[in-house]
């Protein structure tokens, strides 16, 4: 991952990006479940990435920030690399998110999130019984108090 801010004047630009890249496969057999050495884990994406850009007041007053977020497709059970069924794995998905918030005071902040901003529709599950999409768009508006 990697972090860097760039100071515009009275704003501060924050950036943030992750990659993970995981090769999650059976490296011993047999377990008594069909596995086979080389097979890949359920549910485990091989290649996550996010990238998250901000826009704040110099002060910390108030800040907005997007974020888009990507997970490859993967195996619902594992070994599915071995089958190629189409129905034994997830979709990749892309989701884009923005966060803001606002100071009131030094003790309360507002807050308004919108999740999956696109509404876009993957599979991300196959378990229990058959195909489950991602969360659709979704909104949060808070208020938080420190004391």
């Amino acid at each position: 991952s990697a972090d860097a801010t760039h100071e515009l004047g009275a704003f501060v630009v924050p950036v943030h990006i992750a990659y993970t890249f995981t090769d999650a496969k059976i490296t011993e057999g047999p377990d008594g479940l069909a596995s086979v050495v080389g097979d890949e884990w359920a549910y485990v994406a091989p290649h996550q990435l996010s990238a998250t850009v901000g826009v704040e007041s110099a002060g910390g007053m108030w800040g907005t920030y997007l974020r888009a977020s990507y997970a490859s497709a993967s195996c619902t059970e594992t070994g599915c690399n071995r089958t190629g069924e189409a129905f034994k794995k997830t979709d990749s998905i892309v989701t884009i998110d923005w966060a803001n918030h606002y100071a009131i005071n030094d003790e309360l902040d507002v807050y308004l999130n919108v999740e999956n901003v696109l509404s876009d529709a993957s599979i991300v599950s196959r378990s229990p019984y058959g195909a489950r999409g991602n969360m659709p768009r979704s909104f949060t508006l808070g208020v938080d108090y420190k004391f």
